[in-house]
């Protein structure tokens, strides 16, 4: 699971016309559940056939992701970003027939696994400057690549997870920044839609293989919080956010030929997080970020620590 893909989104502002910066951004994440969590779009549960009574999968993940900003000119600015994945996997489970008579089997297994991510590139404009009473306001539009390794490509999605959704994504984003010193106020909204697959195979118990259609639910993020200026080098900020990722679907063939779509159950998503982050400024020039993030329901992340390093030219 990664931040944000732009820092406008939780309160920065845009590059001027040809300077560039590089950010690296490195994270961990636990997750205590079995559902994997990434920009904002859910990979389905595990799904497990046969006597399976309990399971219980832990992960962990390293991730390493640099991100370039160009200024293209003084308000407009190009993003890139390129994540990279370790996962640490760990699948518990309790198998036994019910009502069989015979003593139920501890089975655990662990694997590792790195991966690239989705690579994503974003493009923010700067509508409006901040005034004695509106805010600045930013507009982005960001795409997601599906290059990172996804649930599809795998027999084993418990000891292989994926680093990837699986699915390209084109994202609207508005963002608005108040300051209101020595704090400064910030909001956004976005939404993603998730360009539906035709290439998915389902295999289903007793029956042939078929190849479906396969639409990912659209996504809706919104966030709001603070940043506050404690000294001129020291700052602290805070941010709410709520990612809601709508079911998936499937459309298949029927036996007569007709195409009937459903619902994939259990893939409507509702991951609220609570961050918090100190800025420390080394320089006029260089800063450095420690973050935590808590998820605050069931489907987000137990927690992501990150530290992010911006390189300015």
């Amino acid at each position: 699971m990664h931040e944000k893909t732009a820092e406008v989104e939780r309160g920065g502002l845009l590059l001027q016309k040809g300077k560039l910066e590089v950010d690296l951004d490195l994270g961990y994440t636990h997750i205590s559940n079995n559902q994997i969590f990434i920009n904002g779009f859910s990979i389905l549960p595990i799904l497990v056939v046969g006597n399976v009574d309990v399971q219980r999968v832990r992960r962990d993940f390293l991730t390493a992701a640099l991100t370039g900003k160009y200024g293209i000119i003084s308000n407009l600015q190009l993003e890139f970003r390129i994540p990279f994945q370790v996962t640490f996997n760990q699948v518990s489970s309790v198998q036994g027939i019910q009502g069989s008579g015979t003593a139920p089997a501890n089975v655990e297994t662990s694997s590792q696994t790195a991966d690239l991510g989705d690579v994503e590139a974003t493009l923010f404009y700067q509508l409006r400057t901040e005034e004695l009473v509106w805010p600045a306001m930013i507009l982005g539009l960001n795409w997601k690549s599906k290059s990172g390794r996804d649930s599809f490509q795998t027999d084993d999605p418990a000891s292989e997870p994926p680093s990837g959704t699986g699915f390209t994504s084109l994202k609207g984003i508005v963002s608005a920044v108040k300051t209101s010193d020595p704090a400064v106020l910030f909001g956004s909204i976005s939404y993603a839609y998730a360009f539906p697959r035709y290439d998915v195979v389902l295999h289903i118990k007793d029956r042939p293989s078929q190849l479906i259609d396969f639409s990912a639910g659209n996504n809706f993020t919104y966030g709001l919080g603070f940043a506050y200026a404690i000294n001129y080098r020291l700052s602290l900020s805070f941010q709410f956010s709520d990612s809601i990722t709508f079911s998936s679907s499937i459309t298949e063939t029927n036996k007569s030929g007709a195409k009937v779509e459903r619902t994939v159950t259990n893939s409507f998503i509702n991951a609220s997080f609570f961050r918090m982050g100190v800025t420390w400024s080394l320089t006029p020039t260089q800063t450095i970020e420690v973050s935590l993030t808590q998820g605050l329901t069931t489907d987000a992340p137990d927690f992501t620590l990150g530290l992010k390093i911006p390189f300015k030219f």
